[in-house]
């Protein structure tokens, strides 16, 4: 009879030992989980602050580039352009989507069909089409920004 209480006792005991490392490992799984949720919430911090930046750089952007006139020189005024947005630091993906706010007549027309036509928001391709497609030929635009020997 003392052998098969003291084999109880022994299981008691070690059912209270399987519940404390329950308990532990349950612990240790909501500490973990806790600490995600909380780089994905400090990952999420980051993200909305750089992306109020770049809103309030792009807002700087409209503020000191004037519309595109149709006597302005259009080189000369997409060479200010890529000056104002690399100095407020905007990236270069949202360049093309940044530039429409700036151009207007026929230039915009031009800009909006070669998006549709190309489907690119690559400011690049978009920027030597849209000079191709406005009459200016590559050596046209380098002879504008050759500084004299």
């Amino acid at each position: 009879m003392e052998a098969g209480r003291r084999e109880h006792e022994l299981q008691i005991l070690q059912l209270q030992k399987d519940q404390q490392m329950a308990a532990f490992t349950h612990q240790e799984e909501m500490c973990k989980a806790s600490k995600q949720r909380g780089d994905e919430d400090k990952l999420l911090q980051e993200k909305l602050r750089a992306e109020r930046e770049a809103d309030k750089n792009s807002k700087d952007v409209v503020k000191e580039l004037p519309k595109l006139a149709d006597s302005d020189d259009l080189p000369v005024y997409l060479t200010r352009f890529r000056q104002v947005v690399v100095a407020r630091g905007i990236d270069s993906q949202d360049w093309a989507s940044l530039l429409v706010l700036f151009l207007t007549g026929s230039i915009l027309s031009k800009w909006v069909e070669l998006i549709q036509t190309c489907g690119t928001n690559d400011y690049e391709l978009l920027h030597d089409m849209l000079l191709d497609r406005a009459g200016y030929s590559a050596s046209d635009c380098a002879k504008l920004f050759l500084l004299p020997s």
